[in-house]
């Protein structure tokens, strides 16, 4: 995370930068490393179904919902949130977990707006969306740890965020 807060900004805007892109992808084998742990399945899960009905790159598609996601854990994700707060130098000392956690979660929502990042889909129909709140659901459910399920209704509000108005 230290990485990805310290050179994700940097590579983004300099892609001749190779410092900042051997760090990212020293991340990213990083994050790799810990995906049974981390708690992003259905950041994953609801990603894989973007790209199976619009092709959106998975990375982009992770991008979309990952800030959505971790406030849609809420509590269950406090303090772990509030550690990473800390790691990357977010916040002040006498904050508690909670306003770190939404800090942090500010922090991503403001590094995906520096970069410019797509955030809706065109032509996210009614029938889309329950095909990927129904899917996401069902893959994030059986097949990845989470900190906590979300149900159907948690799922909808992250998909609602993602039609293009």
């Amino acid at each position: 995370v230290k990485l990805i807060f310290r050179y994700l900004l940097r590579a983004y805007r300099n892609g001749d930068d190779m410092e900042a892109r051997d760090a990212m992808a020293t991340a990213s084998f990083y994050a790799g490393m810990s995906f049974g742990v981390a708690g992003v399945g259905y950041v994953h899960a609801i990603a894989h179904q973007l790209g199976r009905l619009f092709g959106t790159p998975h990375g982009n598609a992770n991008a979309m919902v990952f800030p959505e996601v971790l406030a849609a854990y809420g509590h269950s994700v406090f303090s772990r949130l509030a550690e990473l707060a800390r790691l990357v130098g977010i916040g002040a000392a006498d904050d508690n977990d909670e306003i770190l956690a939404n800090k942090f979660i500010a922090a991503i929502v403001e590094m995906r707006s520096t970069m410019d990042m797509p955030l809706q889909i065109e032509n996210f129909t009614p029938q889309k969306q329950d095909d990927v709140v129904r899917s996401a659901g069902a893959e994030a459910g059986n097949m990845y740890p989470v900190p906590r399920y979300l149900d159907a209704s948690d799922l909808q509000s992250i998909v609602n965020g993602l039609v293009a108005v």
